[in-house]
């Protein structure tokens, strides 16, 4: 009877935990199935609170949700992991604010939220969502649409005039129409290239900035009807995500060549009705406003995000980065025409160096040199880099000329780096266009970099090696080296260097003046001729050889090679036997003698090393005569009582 009732108990317990088990799994997000693939409907994630026609909406800095509240003029906060809700961020009405469309946190950490009836977009604290200024309202109709570019200008879609804006991102000040086009959303892809919602023909078309380069996904492919909230998936898939508001859909679409997908959220999933807004979340999940049912649905996304400037998931950072030849995954070229100099093309057959023939740059001359980059998260900065003393030194050149451009390939700032005045800053100019990466590609748009300078003298023989740098919108960089790279001859440009030092004579006194004629080795020249090197503790040291006459005839300063060497030698041996009297100290002096040394014989034939030894021996001769000197001012022990 014992036995009997532990079974039935056991039974049923095991049928209360698998039951209990379904149960709670059912109650998780709304399914038992609810992570089984990307898409699949979560949770409604937002609602309530004020809610009302959701249309915009952001993760902010701290986190959390941020959305536009459009029918009560408010923007609310949501807990980024819970979606509790927090506040009303930005009250209704705040700063004149009537019938938002879209927001967007600046650079500066603020939030900033378009305000369709006052054709203005304002700016609030984004810590407090106090009311801070109008931020921009020249030529600004209607905005629907807002988003801070890579290049952190401010991008408005015009609505009033069907027209894309860009103003600056720091004043708010109208910089430029960029687009004639009925367009709901916008977003650069991982490409570079600026892409729009159109539903004017139900697409998405795109452009290499300012160029437009046609339809991206083709006319209703996939049904798209109406299409709003754009995003571009984590890498390496990096595949298009777009909102069909009149279907109550998210379709998906291939991010290298357009072609329709999949519709990764079904009609009316959860609910969807009407959607408008759609991000990705911290989580890695789909957020999608929902304007009919005034709430915000959350769907299976992914492990990680892509960030509108372009940002994808760290593992792959590294193949992304910019290229002026090979692709950084294959080792294709897909930049033809990688470099020039004075018109001479060369292509970038390796990222680390590439080698290629010497070439000769005139001091005094106007030069020209370009470069051409690939760049999938935006190109922002090149810089030309001159006088590397080897490759991978590229923080040892001599001087640099820096080009910064922004998404629309315009050039915003050019700085020439240098500590001498090797590059005539005045005489520096820089332009940057787009242009076909390769032959035969014509929608693989790369940057093309071009700039002028003049040379005011010749940079140190040994620094030869030239390099490429670039830099993209993410911060990402890649440093291509040239060599041979750059010769460059001619007469300094420049006023000579001159100092007063202190006098270096002996019995003289007060200063006098020397001119530096080699600020490689830091060698100075007196009105004399003499040479002299500064040291590191900015010390003089005179290399020039004088011929010292002493009172006896028969000795001169002379070296081995010198034919009198054994007789003067001879003599100071005859000299010293007799002021000493001590055979004690006779020793005959070798010819030559050897030390051991880990330098390689063949080093001994560089110039540059030559020139060393040379100041070198200077430098001993030179000590050998104060020697000499010192030795004959001993008083003759003959006379010595």
């Amino acid at each position: 009877m014992g036995t009997k009732t532990i079974s039935i108990c056991s039974s049923f317990l095991v049928i209360f935990l698998v039951a209990s088990l379904f149960s709670f799994f059912a109650n998780q997000n709304n399914g038992f199935f609810a992570y089984a693939s990307e898409g699949d409907f979560i949770d409604v994630f937002a609602t309530g609170d004020g809610l009302d026609d959701p249309h915009g909406l952001v993760f902010g800095p701290d986190k959390n949700l941020y959305v536009v509240s459009q029918a009560t003029d408010e923007v609310l906060r949501y807990n980024g992991k819970t979606g509790a809700f927090i506040d009303a961020f930005v009250t209704a009405g705040s700063g004149g604010l009537d019938v938002p469309f879209a927001l967007d946190f600046g650079p500066d950490g603020n939030l900033y939220v378009s305000s369709c009836d006052t054709d203005e977009v304002l700016r609030y604290d984004g810590d407090t969502g106090d009311f801070i200024d109008v931020f921009a309202f020249d030529d600004v109709g209607c905005p629907t649409f807002i988003f801070f570019g890579p290049d952190e200008n401010l991008y408005v879609i015009n609505d009033l005039f069907t027209m894309v804006d860009v103003y600056d991102g720091d004043t708010g000040d109208f910089l430029d129409d960029i687009a004639e086009v009925s367009a709901t959303s916008l977003i650069f892809g991982p490409d570079g290239l600026f892409y729009i919602a159109n539903d004017g023909d139900d697409s998405v078309i795109r452009f290499n900035l300012p160029a437009p380069l046609g339809n991206f996904t083709t006319a209703g492919a996939g049904g798209l009807d109406d299409p709003h909230g754009l995003f571009f998936g984590p890498a390496p898939e990096l595949n298009l995500y777009v909102v069909s508001r009149a279907t109550d859909e998210v379709l998906r679409y291939s991010g290298e060549t357009g072609d329709f997908i999949d519709v990764i959220v079904t009609a009316g999933s959860g609910g969807l009705d009407d959607p408008y807004g759609l991000v990705c979340g911290p989580d890695g999940n789909l957020y999608v406003s929902s304007n009919g049912t005034d709430n915000v649905l959350r769907y299976e996304g992914f492990k990680n995000c892509v960030k509108k400037d372009g940002g994808g998931g760290s593992d792959y950072s590294y193949l992304t980065k910019p290229t002026f030849g090979l692709d950084h995954k294959t080792d294709v070229v897909i930049v033809e025409g990688g470099f020039s100099a004075n018109g001479k093309v060369f292509d970038v057959t390796d990222n680390r160096h590439t080698d290629f023939e010497k070439q000769a740059i005139l001091v005094g001359e106007t030069n020209s040199f370009s470069a051409k980059a690939s760049s999938p998260y935006g190109l922002k900065t090149v810089e030309f880099m001159f006088g590397i003393p080897n490759v991978g030194a590229a923080q040892a050149a001599k001087a640099s000329i820096q080009v910064t451009i922004d998404v629309r390939k315009i050039v915003v700032d050019v700085q020439v780096n240098q500590k001498d005045n090797f590059i005539n800053e005045g005489s520096v100019s820089a332009s940057a266009r787009p242009s076909i990466c390769k032959s035969g590609d014509a929608y693989k748009f790369c940057v093309l970099v071009i700039v002028s300078a003049i040379f005011n003298e010749a940079l140190p023989p040994a620094n030869d090696v030239f390099a490429l740098k670039g830099i993209d919108f993410s911060g990402r960089d890649h440093t291509t080296y040239l060599n041979e790279g750059f010769q460059i001859f001619g007469d300094s440009l420049n006023p000579a260097t001159t100092l007063m030092i202190a006098a270096n004579v002996k019995g003289g006194d007060g200063l006098m003046q020397v001119t530096q004629i080699d600020k490689e080795y830091d060698i100075w020249v007196d009105e004399a001729g003499n040479e002299y090197e500064r040291n590191s503790f900015d010390s003089f040291i005179k290399t020039t050889v004088e011929h010292v006459v002493r009172d006896d005839p028969m000795v001169k300063v002379m070296t081995r090679m010198n034919s009198n060497f054994e007789t003067m030698k001879q003599n100071e041996l005859d000299k010293a036997t007799k002021l000493f009297d001590s055979s004690l100290i006779q020793k005959v002096l070798p010819d030559s003698y050897s030390i051991p040394s880990s330098e390689r014989l063949d080093k001994l034939q560089d110039p540059e090393v030559q020139l060393k030894l040379f100041i070198e021996e200077m430098r001993a001769e030179e000590k050998l005569n104060q020697l000499e000197q010192m030795w004959y001012a001993k008083p003759d022990p003959n006379q010595l009582n």
